[in-house]
């Protein structure tokens, strides 16, 4: 079977580390495939998977711009993909490829499609975001039409993809691969000094509107008022955006360190090394496809506090407290409730232990995907 995968749009976060980790599978086993032509963006090291088997195709950088991407996605890439002649075309980045007569899957994992009911999420962003966003929306359902069928991570996704879009193609759930890391830390590097008798709540994400970061400088200004002993601890970088600056001086002018503080942007190699120093993950999240963040903080055997949504439910499951992700006072309670109860937050991180060892690794995931895409091609 040939496959033409276009991969233009995962050039960055966890759609590349998709990317990669799925040409990586391809390239160390024996999948029963006679060729892959992989649509790749530049600089994001695609290329060291060329191989016989694999041909690594790079879209010219000027072509990713959004004033050429209608050429692109309808003119440029069709034309490039056709002329390879696949028997099943995979594409990657939540938007079908506009080609007819080729059997077709999208790996989707953009929550925004399948939330348009949320007011807290799209009235917090900016005109320009939500313009933005709502395009790209209509771009993903004009473009379902291309597509035979659809492999959302989550059951929850599933579920909403067949109610805001009846007319989809056959939803097949695929989960989203997990790759323990190594819970012994290399690191020499000390991210924050602990004080004894406190307890330290790691949110380990990067700045953007929904995942709802604001909300816990209301909880830091509860912490200081009432004097407890427990410290949130953030992973933004100043310079990263305006907003992401703005709630880093909200935290310096109001004197809200050490019940709030940011240690910096936590490098893959770290990320252990910051667990081994906290007692909790805290995830106020509104939006998610899936987070692995939640499945790092049971794999290193920690408390869980996130929002109440779907999304969080399904993948937590019994191994995390739940709270108003909208409300400081909720979580608050939340987080008083837990500590307050350790035979209860020792069952939860149990079960999270468990939990683990239910996601698939990318070998099984990789072949979960070609399992599908063969079926097209019969």
């Amino acid at each position: 079977m040939k496959i033409a995968i276009n991969a233009v749009a995962l050039a960055s976060a966890g759609g590349l580390s998709v990317g990669l980790n799925f040409l990586r599978q391809i390239r160390n086993n024996d999948l029963d495939l006679s060729k892959v032509i992989v649509f790749v963006p530049a600089g994001c090291n695609y290329e060291q998977f060329r191989s016989e088997l694999i041909e690594i195709i790079v879209v010219p950088n000027l072509f990713r711009k959004h004033f050429f991407r209608l050429f692109t996605d309808f003119i440029w890439l069709p034309y490039k993909i056709k002329k390879t002649k696949p028997d099943v075309i995979f594409s990657m980045g939540n938007f079908g490829t506009p080609i007819k007569n080729i059997p077709q899957a999208i790996l989707f994992h953009w929550a925004y499609a399948v939330y348009p009911e949320s007011p807290e999420i799209w009235n917090r962003m900016t005109s320009s975001e939500r313009l933005k966003r709502k395009t790209r929306v209509n771009v993903f359902k004009n473009r379902l039409k291309y597509a035979n069928v659809v492999f959302p991570q989550t059951h929850t996704i599933a579920s909403r993809l067949t109610k805001y879009y009846p007319e989809s193609p056959s939803v097949v759930v695929i989960p989203n691969a997990y790759s323990q890391i190594e819970k012994k830390s290399t690191s020499s590097k000390n991210y924050f000094n602990k004080e004894q008798n406190r307890r330290y709540l790691l949110c380990l994400s990067h700045y953007y509107t929904h995942k709802n970061l604001d909300i816990l400088i209301e909880v830091a200004h509860y912490l200081k008022i009432h004097r407890l002993n427990v410290s949130i601890i953030l992973t933004i970088s100043k310079g990263y955006s305006d907003l992401s600056d703005e709630l880093l001086e909200k935290i310096e002018s109001n004197q809200l360190s050490p019940y709030i503080f940011s240690v910096g942007q936590v490098t893959i190699e770290d990320v252990s090394t910051v667990y081994g120093e906290v007692d909790a993950l805290i995830l106020p999240t509104l939006l998610e496809s899936f987070s692995g963040t939640y499945v790092d903080a049971m794999h290193f055997e920690k408390t869980i506090f996130t929002s109440d949504r779907d999304f969080a439910r399904e993948v937590c499951g019994e191994a995390a407290y739940y709270f108003d992700p909208l409300s400081a006072e909720d979580i608050i309670r939340t987080i008083e409730k837990a500590f307050a109860n350790p035979e209860e937050r020792q069952m939860k991180i149990e079960a999270g232990k468990q939990r683990v060892q239910t996601f698939p690794d990318w070998k099984a995931v990789a072949q979960m995907y070609l399992t599908e895409l063969k079926k097209l091609h019969e």
